[in-house]
This record gives C-alpha cells, structure tokens and sequence, in this order.
C-alpha cells in the first residue's frame, strides 16, 4: 500500500503522533470500563499544563507558583490546602488525615479534579517514593520545575520571607512584597539553625525527585533576577517536548548560482538521513534512460534552456514517491524555482516543512563561479583565487561551460526574476546569509530548522532529530572541511581562503 506524501505533513502540522502518545498513555493509567467514550471526552477537552514547582526553602517555589496559576488561568494547589479541604468533609479519608497530622506524618492529599483549566501544585511531592505514589494513582504532570540557588543565597533570603495568616499566602519583603493593606507575619520559628537543617533534608532528597520526573524535568536557577527567573520558565513551557513521533525531513533549499545549494544540500542530507534531491541530476538521469520522456527532455538540455514547469515538476515528483523519500524524507535542491513549480509540486501532495532562502550578492555568485577551473588529465577541480593550480597544471586547465560569465549572468537573471514569487509563496522562509563560509552558512540553517513554524519561535522535533542522527555542531567545520570538493568554495570576500 503507498501512502500519501500528504500524510507527513498533515500529521506533522496537528500533532497526530504526540497526541495518539498521550491518549494511549492516559488509556493505560485510567483503565476506563469504556475506552471509546473515554478517548471522545478526551478528545473534546482543550490541552491545559499539569506543572509541580518544587525547590528548596526560600527558592520562591509559592512566588513562581502564583504567577503561574494567574498568568495561565491553572488551578493554584498547595498540600495545606487540599489536607485542609479534605479534612473539613468530615470523611474517612478526612479522619484519617487529620490522625496522621496529629501524630506528625507526611499525608499526600486527594486526587483534585483539574483536568478542564489544568494545575500548578507547589512543593509537593517532597521525596522519590511521594513521586513515585502520585504517578501509581495517575496523576502525571506535564512540567517539574525543579527550582535551585547556591546555599548562601537561600539563607540569605529566608529572614525576607513573610505570610499572609488569613489566606496562607507567602511573600517577601524585597522580591515579593505583598500588596498594600495585607497584614502578614514573620514566620518565628525559622532561624539559622532551622534553615540549615531544611536545607540539608531537601539536598538529600533532590536527586530523588529529579530522577522520578526525568523527561519532564527542568532545573531552574533562581539565583538572578525575578524577572529572568520567569522568562525562562515561561520559555520552557512554550517549548515542545521532544516525542516518539517518526520525524520525516522535508525541505527546500533556494537561492542563485553560488549559493551553495548543492553542496549544503548534501551535507544536510547525510546529517538528517534524508535524500538529497538535485532536479538537474534526475534530467540526466531520465535522458540515459530513454524513453518517451527523455525525448521530451533532451532538446532543452542541448539547448541550455529552462525546462518547461510541468515537465521538471513531472521528473522531482516522481522521485520524491521512489520509498526511500517517503520513508527518510527529502531535500530539494534549487526547487522548485518559481510559483508554478511549487504550486505544482503542492497539488502533487508534497509540500515542504521548511524553506530556506539563501541570499548572495551577484558580484559574489561571479567570482566563485567564473573562476573555476577543472584539470583535464586529473580531473581536479581548482579556484583560480582561492585554491590556485600548480604551474604544471595551468595549460589543461579548462573552464565548464556552466561556469563562462555568460551563463552564470543567465541564471542570475533567472533567479531574481522569480525571486520575489517565491518569497510570496513561501512567506515563512527563513532568509540565511550566504556570503559567510561554509561551515557558518551550516550553523545558520541548523538554527532555523529547529525554529518552530507558527511563529512563536518554538523548538520543534527537527533539532532533537538532528542531535541524534547528525553531528554536534563543534564538529561541522572539521568534518566539512574533510568533506568539501574544491568546486564548493565559500568566502566572505575576494581573497580570504576557506580550509582545506
């Protein structure tokens, strides 16, 4: 059976793999007497965040918490608060808590229903096995936040620490005054040595807690200002999680001749396992197979012309349906060039998840692709300026006729004739400097791959994606540089030499 290419790119635009993840885990853990009903009620509700923000004494674990509950409309949680509730019912499970407070025991509270606005619960679970407890019943949080600051910090802080006795609200005196007309107090109790022996208790169950939420765990410095503190818990939350879902790379790398297309397009394929599609490598191909398409083909390619859209569009959307495409993605090189390619290349059902523009100045484009040369006994390619033949090599030398100004001068005109069409048709394309070497041009289409595409600048798969199957960055300019031909060379400007 052959799926529609449409299937990627619709299942990666609604989630579809994340979303059947998190139905089937939370299937497991309710275990419904009818699982179809429940997966509708599921289905029906919006996604809400489901965080635990734990931290040592004077973190500011209550501050972060309420901030949170306000600014994403969550249900604000404290263990107090829902021991306090639940005792109040005069229940079972209400005895039995207010015995074990009487004798001095750790009681985790209830089960609260928060699944229609989501929650935040503070400072609780305080240890491995309260963890480990709280997910046995089901309850499975989207965000630990793990709040830390050096020892010093903490007991700097504590004197400033104040509370509310009416509503049990906890403030500070400089980071988080309460606000005018509430009365609060200082909590007596807490001194050097109490402090210190908090600390050491909370120290020595930390590291059990972040093993029991590893996956959704993040440490949070608290040792800088407020106002940092938030913007990066707030990025957290806004970044995706990385997921089992199948990642497949689609996209589209354009820009004039010199550019580089080639041979990033080559490198990003063996990073990212995927296929490395060159149109004018298929033409070739299709001419050397014969047939009824290669008849229709060859006349162009003598003529050095542009080959009509619907016929180039014909020969890369038959590639892109060949398996190894469908299953590891692709890349395409210098396509589609205009609007009529790509719309044809969409109605075909294939569409790019990501679109890279590369700009370049004419003048640049021209002096690395004018001063090629290729040695006919050996074979090697050369750079008059920037990789110069040796002297016994001059008299073979001999220029590719794609490279004679002329032509180079025509498919820059090409190119910034349509130019502007595919900014329109594309307009989430990211625009990547070209002018830099190599190695730096990588770096930067690496950073927009793994930019979200809605707008909101989340992380998304393709960067966890190309942590597993490419290289760490440190490691792209050695391994480029061993990589590269000499007829790939990127400068900056007239006489700065790339590695060789």
């Amino acid at each position: 059976m052959q799926v529609s290419p449409d299937f990627a790119s619709y299942a990666e635009h609604h989630n579809v793999f994340p979303m059947l993840e998190e139905l089937l885990q939370q299937l497991l853990v309710e275990q419904p007497d009818d699982p179809l009903v429940f997966l509708r009620e599921r289905l029906s509700r919006a996604k809400v965040f489901r965080i635990i923000v734990c931290g040592p004494p004077a973190a500011g674990c209550t501050t972060l918490a309420r901030q949170l509950a306000e600014k994403l409309q969550l249900v604000y949680l404290t263990v107090d608060s829902l021991l306090n509730e639940e005792e109040s019912s005069g229940s079972e499970t209400g005895s039995h808590i207010k015995d074990a407070r009487a004798s001095g025991k750790r009681v985790c509270g209830p089960r609260t229903d928060c699944q229609e606005r989501g929650w935040v619960l503070v400072n609780y679970p305080g240890s491995r096995p309260e963890a480990l407890s709280l997910q046995m019943s089901g309850v499975l949080c989207s965000h630990f936040l793990q709040l830390d600051a050096p020892d010093s910090v903490l007991m700097a802080r504590y004197p400033g620490k104040r509370t509310d006795p009416r509503t049990g609200a906890v403030y500070h005196e400089i980071y988080d005054p309460p606000p005018a007309g509430v009365q609060v107090v200082k909590d007596e109790g807490a001194n050097d040595t109490t402090m210190a022996t908090r600390l050491k208790e909370y120290r020595r169950r930390a590291d059990g807690l972040r093993r029991a939420f590893e996956g959704v765990c993040c440490t949070v410095n608290v040792d800088q200002p407020p106002a940092d503190v938030w913007q990066y818990v707030w990025d957290v939350l806004r970044t995706k999680r990385q997921s089992n879902a199948p990642i497949i790379p689609r996209m589209a790398l354009l820009g004039p001749p010199g550019s580089g297309k080639t041979a990033l397009g080559a490198q990003l394929a063996r990073l990212y396992g995927a296929v490395h599609v060159q149109p004018e490598r298929l033409l070739r191909s299709a001419v050397a197979a014969g047939g009824r398409l290669a008849a229709a083909i060859k006349p162009y390619l003598d003529r050095g012309v542009m080959i009509p859209d619907q016929l180039l569009t014909k020969v890369v959307t038959e590639r892109l349906w060949e398996q190894d495409c469908i299953s590891r993605g692709w890349i395409l090189d210098g396509f589609p060039q205009n609007r009529a390619q790509g719309e044809g290349l969409h109605a075909a059902g294939f569409r790019p998840a990501r679109v890279m523009l590369l700009q370049l100045r004419p003048a640049t484009s021209l002096f690395r692709l004018t001063q090629r040369r290729i040695d006919t006994s050996t074979g090697k390619h050369y750079h008059l300026a920037l990789a110069p033949p040796p002297e016994e090599a001059v008299p073979r030398l001999v220029q590719h006729p794609r490279d004679t100004e002329t032509n180079v001068q025509r498919k820059l005109g090409e190119w910034q004739a349509f130019a502007d069409e595919l900014r329109d048709l594309y307009p989430n394309a990211a625009e990547v400097d070209a002018e830099e070497p190599i190695e730096d041009v990588l770096i930067a289409l690496e950073a927009n791959m793994v930019e979200g595409g809605d707008g909101r600048n989340q992380k998304s798969d393709w960067g966890q994606f190309g942590e597993t199957r490419g290289l760490r960055r440190e490691e792209h300019k050695t391994q480029l540089a061993k990589w590269l031909k000499w007829e790939y060379v990127f400068v900056s400007k007239p006489g700065r030499r790339s590695a060789r």
